[in-house]
């Protein structure tokens, strides 16, 4: 399910969020469709039709959890909720992450930071936050295969790094975030 995470800011006037993600929607693997293009979100929150979100929550145990959401309008998006990570960042752990996708349909499934299985077709992996120059910042990769259909669990995708490039289809997509809630 595509929820939007909230996107507060500490203080009176909180910097906007900036998300910039680039990803393709591919079938490599389960066939069925053509000439998906590339995607490339590289805006502030409400600019040119986006509607972006994201958030870092501290859990009890000193983890964090990040949820993000980044969509051009109702055409096209990708959103992660749930991912679980120490401190600073690394690999996610625990259940509860999902990646979904709107691309003609949504597709959506569990992730974890291992290889994608039928089970958990999405790994997100190279969690890092850092201090740059236009604030707090999370980045990190995305990258799924046999991504199900809601529609129809039939209608299996893959989300990659964009490009024509043949490593592209097995490499994940990157994702910085910048002034997320919470960090």
């Amino acid at each position: 399910m595509l929820v939007a995470a909230p996107t507060l800011g500490c203080g009176d006037d909180p910097a906007p969020t900036f998300i910039d993600i680039r990803w393709q929607v591919r079938c490599q693997l389960s066939g069925g469709c053509v000439n998906i293009p590339d995607r490339d979100i590289n805006n502030l929150d409400g600019e040119d039709g986006h509607r972006l979100a994201c958030a870092v929550n501290r859990t009890a145990d000193g983890n964090q959890i990040l949820s993000f959401s980044a969509f051009k309008g109702t055409e096209y998006g990708i959103e992660l909720v749930g991912a679980t990570f120490a401190t600073g960042g690394g690999a996610i752990m625990g259940s509860g992450c999902l990646v979904s996708v709107l691309e003609g349909n949504v597709h959506e499934g569990s992730c974890t930071s291992n290889v994608p299985t039928d089970v958990n077709p999405c790994q997100v992996n190279e969690i890092a936050i850092t201090n740059e120059p236009d604030g707090p910042t999370v980045s990190g990769k995305i990258f799924c295969q046999q991504l199900s259909a809601l529609a129809d669990r039939g209608i299996q995708r893959e989300v990659t790094a964009p490009g024509t490039d043949p490593g592209a289809a097995m490499q994940g997509a990157e994702f910085r975030l910048v002034n997320c809630d919470g960090l």
